[in-house]
């Protein structure tokens, strides 16, 4: 999962390892340095604090997320519902102070809304492009009237 908050983005994956002595941990990564103690940084409880103090992140300079650690799944979900109890702009992309980030999240904000459309456009993901590629001679014969789609 890819995850973009105002201060920091990550990539958080299921940690894969040869034993299970881990539990249920989740790797976190990022391309940033900093990112990853900034997201940790607002588990709250006492045992989350315990592992902030304890958790080394490492740096990995041939990979293609540098940074990365090993975390509890638990910890990493507190540490989410915090970033997600504090949303208070109504806007993503704007409350990114960062430069560097902004144009990244722009660029990535970008990408998404060519490839899928925007601005509420109904099963926009069916586009007639990528219909076409399903097989989908005429993408007009599944849209109503109004072109919503039917499918």
């Amino acid at each position: 999962m890819w995850i973009f908050t105002t201060d920091a983005s990550l990539s958080i994956v299921k940690y894969e390892s040869d034993t299970d002595a881990y539990g249920d941990v989740l790797l976190v990564r990022s391309r940033v340095r900093g990112d990853i103690e900034q997201f940790m940084s607002l588990g709250v409880s006492e045992q989350a604090m315990g592992y902030q103090k304890a958790m080394q992140v490492a740096s990995m300079p041939q990979a293609d997320y540098r940074w990365r650690v090993i975390a509890p799944r638990w910890m990493v979900n507190e540490c989410m519902a915090q970033y997600i109890s504090q949303i208070e702009y109504p806007n993503f992309k704007n409350s990114v102070d960062d430069d560097v980030r902004h144009t990244a999240y722009t660029d990535v904000w970008r990408a998404m809304y060519e490839q899928y459309g925007g601005y509420g456009v109904a099963g926009a993901h069916r586009t007639p492009r990528n219909m076409n590629q399903l097989g989908i001679s005429n993408p007009e014969d599944f849209q109503d009237e109004d072109g919503e789609w039917l499918v």
